[in-house]
């Protein structure tokens, strides 16, 4: 009965939370932090390939 009781109190904090984010601005959010993310992987590679003398000039 205690589990049940909890259970509904999350699904309750979920939905007002899914209620505020609607699906557009969640889609939005992580296309912004994957791009950040790759940004930050990619100069990173290229500081190493950079160092390792590969992109030598």
């Amino acid at each position: 009965m205690k589990q049940k009781r909890k259970q509904k109190k999350r699904e309750k904090m979920l939905g007002t939370f899914n209620g505020k984010l609607d699906k557009s601005t969640c889609i939005t959010s992580l296309l912004i932090i994957s791009l950040i993310t790759l940004t930050i992987l990619s100069s990173n590679l290229f500081n190493v390939f950079n160092i390792s003398g590969v992109f030598k000039q």
